[in-house]
């Protein structure tokens, strides 16, 4: 079977009250201790823990805060947690943009939704290297510069919400970027025609911190007899960097790259070998949904 629907994208089949109406976020400037300006902290390379705090409220619901920091020459590690309060009735999810910038592929080092970094709940600090970096986030180079970290406000009390953000560098071993091992798009998993079962809504580790790896989502694959299997991580691109392996080792069954778009007013799956970022940001910086259609 040859793979079929190459660079194909499709939008729209799991979205959830995405019309023109709604209104967008916006990205609200960076409030460290509640204030509107403040210089951004530096993360030192020795390992010492930074902190910013911040309120916001309810009208801010649907928005996403950027709390900027600045990385040292010489970290080779970065390593962001958070928590906010109170727990009940507020929902903030955590994303990562290196100092290439706030927006694009180059710059998205990865989103953990609100299941990642939680400071509340005994969790480690999610971190990213050159080598390696914990689930749902992309390893790369660790450049000096301005780095953000992106609170999404999916949800606030109606009385308002404190959050407490911690970033941490360190200075060890730099180690090299691990080169990119996306699928074969010419891989042939079966020439023969006919009908073929597959699941277009599947989701791994870098989803779901509880899902299996990639090797258990392709053994649920089989056991339900499936020969197609996008894996459609939410929002993060990690996993077309790493399925490579996971095809060579699997040839009889078709590993297709996806992605499950999460925005605040609905969701959508995107089908396709797309390893570039999809925005997921509607109303960040003149993001609108009919921009992420057509990208």
């Amino acid at each position: 079977m040859a793979r079929f629907l190459k660079q194909f994208a499709v939008i729209g089949a799991a979205v959830a009250a995405l019309g023109a109406g709604l209104a967008g976020g916006t990205v609200v400037p960076v409030s460290v201790a509640g204030a509107q300006e403040s210089t951004a902290p530096t993360c030192a390379a020795d390992g010492s823990v930074q902190t910013m705090t911040g309120t916001v409220s309810a009208d801010q619901a649907k928005t996403y805060l950027l709390l900027p920091f600045e990385v040292p020459e010489g970290a080779t590690r970065v390593e962001v947690g958070y928590s906010w309060a109170p727990s009940e009735g507020t929902t903030l999810d955590l994303g990562l943009w290196d100092a290439s910038g706030t927006s694009g592929p180059d710059a998205f080092r990865g989103w953990g939704g609100s299941r990642q970094g939680r400071l509340d709940k005994g969790m480690p600090r999610a971190w990213v290297s050159a080598e390696t970096a914990d689930r749902a986030f992309t390893p790369g180079d660790i450049e000096p510069g301005t780095w953000n970290v992106e609170l999404g406000l999916a949800e606030i009390a109606a009385e308002g919400a404190t959050y407490t953000v911690e970033i941490s560098c360190s200075d060890g071993p730099a180690g090299r970027e691990t080169p990119a091992d996306p699928v074969d798009a010419d891989h042939v998993a079966n020439p023969d025609p006919g009908w073929y079962r597959g699941d277009f809504h599947m989701h791994s580790w870098n989803s779901l911190p509880e899902a299996p790896d990639y090797e258990g989502t392709v053994q649920y694959g089989r056991d339900a007899q499936l020969d197609i299997m996008p894996i459609t991580e939410y929002v993060v691109t990690r996993h077309h960097r790493e399925l490579g392996a996971v095809q060579r080792a699997n040839p009889d069954v078709l590993i297709w790259p996806g992605r499950e778009v999460i925005t605040y007013f609905g969701h959508a799956i995107v089908l396709g070998e797309t390893p570039n970022t999809i925005e997921y940001r509607e109303g960040f910086d003149g993001v609108t949904l009919r921009g992420i259609q057509r990208d």
